[in-house]
């Protein structure tokens, strides 16, 4: 069966040129997402943002394994020369109740103002001694979104074995990232996590990138909705339904493997 393969549309043909370098990545990571707002139109953000670019979805981007339906781009030059990344993630609305089409918007003016704010990512490019300027992304969270979110009892709705729990350590993971079906984020160190309502943000150091190289990135999301973490696509994409089942089957054989002899 030939898969129909969507065409990538640019919306707003305006490059993201860097802005001039007036913050440190940590404020520029804390004055971009302490204002995330879950639900802005693709519309609204572009008046607030013109000089973002922004491009709709196209399946040869995500490997089929996103739902967002538009994106806005920007770049900044910070304060130690680098150049930071934010990429904003617009979905479709939760449909009404009658399932009803919408009748009174078409093509593009249907997804900027249909399609709503879902995530937020910053990253910039990093090196191994920027372990050190994760830290400093962490305490800046912190500091203003409060204490972190513990370490969950279950995953999947399973209870946690030990052996599970010790793995993690050893091997440094963070057993806050792994129902949160961001794929790749098992080379994430220096990770935070808070918890706000139904958003969650995340920083990290990110040692082993699909794209090459490391980075240190944050960024929040509303709900259970996922998108790529970066501007290929091709990084931080969500479980497949497959890779899920397989993340669940592996706690669970985990727990048999801890249980007691009964």
């Amino acid at each position: 069966m030939t898969r129909r393969v969507l065409a990538l549309v640019v919306l707003v043909v305006v490059g993201p040129a860097a802005r001039p370098a007036q913050d440190s990545f940590p404020q520029l990571v804390v004055r971009e997402l302490s204002a995330f707002d879950a639900g802005m139109s693709a519309d609204s953000w572009l008046h607030a943002h013109p000089s973002d670019t922004l491009i709709s979805f196209a399946d040869s981007l995500t490997r089929d394994t996103q739902s967002w339906c538009a994106r806005a781009t920007a770049g900044y030059s910070l304060l130690d020369g680098r150049r930071a990344t934010r990429i904003a993630y617009f979905f479709p609305p939760d449909p009404p109740a009658d399932l009803a089409l919408p009748t009174a918007l078409a093509g593009v003016a249907l997804q900027l103002q249909g399609c709503r704010l879902g995530g937020l990512w910053i990253d910039v490019p990093a090196t191994p001694a920027d372990t050190a300027l994760a830290r400093e992304v962490r305490s800046a969270l912190t500091q203003t979104f409060g204490a972190e979110a513990p370490p969950p009892d279950s995953i999947f709705g399973r209870p946690i074995p030990e052996r599970l729990r010790q793995h993690a350590v050893e091997r440094g993971n963070d057993l806050r990232l792994f129902d949160g079906g961001l794929w790749g984020s098992a080379s994430w160190r220096v990770v935070g996590v808070w918890r706000r309502d139904s958003v969650k943000t995340i920083s990290a150091y990110d040692a082993e990138r699909a794209a090459g190289g490391s980075r240190v990135l944050a960024f929040s999301m509303a709900g259970s909705r996922h998108f790529g973490a970066d501007a290929s696509g091709s990084a931080g994409r969500c479980y497949t339904a497959s890779s899920r089942r397989r993340a669940r089957s592996m706690v669970g054989n985990a727990a048999r493997r801890c249980s007691p002899p009964t």
